[in-house]
């Protein structure tokens, strides 16, 4: 029988990455409105045609709510792999630890990149068999934010962990500024390497697509 331990890594590292709330002035005004609506997209990674990434998947999710008094957006990106793993340069705890991962959001019919998030480490996962000979260990990394805005006033963005920007016009100059980019089904999601050594080849892609669906393995632990 196999038992796992999960070692949650919120600690002194990633202290500044986490770090409380960030505010962010809205741009305009938007007309108020008594419907509401709900939007649930789920894009699930998996390595690019042509690739050499080995034992590396992952998924991202993005929940928007609108109603009469603002909107509300999620976004929760998940990518796991197996320690040691010698394509993502990954040989143990440490440098899982200081192993980070860049999602790229585009759009669908054009291509433009809508904005990124960082994926910084989440979770250590240790398996152990018969509860005493250690059988494996794993990473999982991760971005969780959400970003509330209201009809009028200054939007707000919640970081649980990691981080994300999008392009934004700051006195008629396109800036990257703190904020979940606004997804829709057919974009497409990519990860590229980022620290110790960036990449400039993606390593996963997905599409989005409509619900959010569970994993097909989810709850078999043999």
């Amino acid at each position: 029988m196999k038992s796992k331990i999960l070692a949650i890594l919120l600690g002194v590292s990633l202290a500044a990455p986490l770090g409380g709330t960030s505010v962010i002035f809205a741009s305009g005004k938007k007309a108020k409105s008594s419907s509401k609506s709900e939007t649930k997209l789920q894009a699930k990674l998996r390595p690019v045609l042509g690739g050499t990434v080995e034992d590396f998947e992952g998924k991202v999710k993005y929940k928007k709510k609108s109603g009469s008094k603002g909107s509300e957006e999620e976004i929760e990106s998940e990518l796991e792999s197996p320690i040691p793993n010698a394509t993502l340069g990954i040989t143990d705890e440490a440098s899982a630890a200081d192993a980070s991962f860049l999602l790229r959001i585009f759009e669908a019919l054009t291509g433009t990149e809508k904005g990124s998030c960082i994926l910084l480490i989440n979770e250590l996962e240790f398996e152990y068999e018969d509860g005493l000979t250690l059988a494996g260990l794993d990473a999982a990394f991760a971005a969780k934010l959400k970003e509330k805005t209201p009809i009028s006033g200054i939007a707000t963005l919640s970081k649980k962990v990691g981080t994300c920007q999008v392009m934004s016009l700051v006195n008629n100059v396109a800036t990257l500024v703190d904020g979940i980019p606004g997804i829709a089904e057919g974009d497409t999601a990519a990860i590229y390497a980022l620290t110790p050594t960036p990449g400039t080849t993606a390593l996963l892609s997905g599409i989005f697509q409509s619900g959010h669906k569970e994993d097909d393995d989810e709850g078999n632990d043999d």
